[in-house]
């Protein structure tokens, strides 16, 4: 087992990782909880990701949170390791509700042989005309609005070809045609490689682009030193894909939105 826990606190730490987060966003880290906050309307931004409600008033805590997401839609990451019925009582009556649940995934790039379709190019992210490409397709994929602007062009493609990069953002093509994109962080220090916004065009689904997506992060993984890959994957889209590539299912991470 690593020295930080189960793959289950591995992955909950991974997403409480901002190293690459604009300066304009916040942390908060008193032990029982933990959130992300910021002007941006982003949900990445304004999101508690670790809560620890035993021993203490779980309405209190919810009450905490609240004035530093008032500006937007507040999400809530609530996991096995720190659901209790006191929490989701008080979520509930501060307003928040289910939606999107996941499973945490993971498995050793050791033992990731599921190979690359021929027809399908996956390239990292390394122009600003990719990254563009890539947020076009993200958008498409999970329904999100506005763009990129100049500024988030600049700072993400920055934080994906600096030496020793530890984020990096991936896009796949057919035909020459960009139709899947993805992102994957490495955490060293928990021997990870968190996997997010994997995503393909629904035209393009079916033919292997989003085990190519799987593979060019294993592989990248691989030649960095870390041994595992893992994520939360939604039990309606990507769990059963990860599934049948042989990921191990680990806890559950709903959201809970307000």
């Amino acid at each position: 087992m690593n020295r930080f826990g189960s793959i289950d606190g591995r992955l909950e730490a991974g997403i409480g990782d901002f190293f690459w987060a604009p300066e304009d966003v916040h942390i908060v880290d008193v032990g029982y909880v933990a959130f992300a906050h910021s002007e941006r309307l982003d949900k990445v931004y304004n999101v508690v990701f670790r809560t620890r409600p035993r021993g203490y008033d779980a309405a209190a805590i919810v009450g905490q949170v609240l004035p530093f997401h008032q500006h937007t839609t507040s999400y809530w990451a609530v996991t096995d390791l720190g659901r209790t019925d006191d929490l989701i009582a008080a979520l509930t009556d501060a307003g928040y509700k289910p939606q999107q649940l996941h499973y945490g995934y993971s498995i050793n790039v050791e033992d990731y042989l599921r190979p690359q379709s021929q027809s399908v190019v996956v390239r990292q992210v390394s122009t600003r005309e990719e990254l563009k490409a890539l947020d076009t397709v993200r958008r498409d994929v999970f329904d999100l609005d506005g763009a990129l602007d100049d500024e988030d062009i600049d700072r993400e493609l920055a934080e994906c070809t600096k030496r020793n990069a530890r984020v990096s953002r991936w896009l796949a093509y057919l035909d020459g045609e960009p139709v899947g994109s993805a992102g994957m962080t490495l955490h060293p220090d928990l021997g990870l490689g968190f996997l997010w916004a994997g995503g393909v065009l629904e035209s393009a689904r079916g033919r292997g682009v989003y085990s190519g997506l799987l593979r060019a992060r294993a592989d990248w993984a691989k030649e960095n030193g870390i041994k595992d890959i893992g994520l939360y994957a939604r039990v309606d889209t990507s769990a059963p894909i990860v599934e049948a590539h042989g990921f191990t299912r680990h806890g559950a991470m709903e959201y809970w939105v307000k």
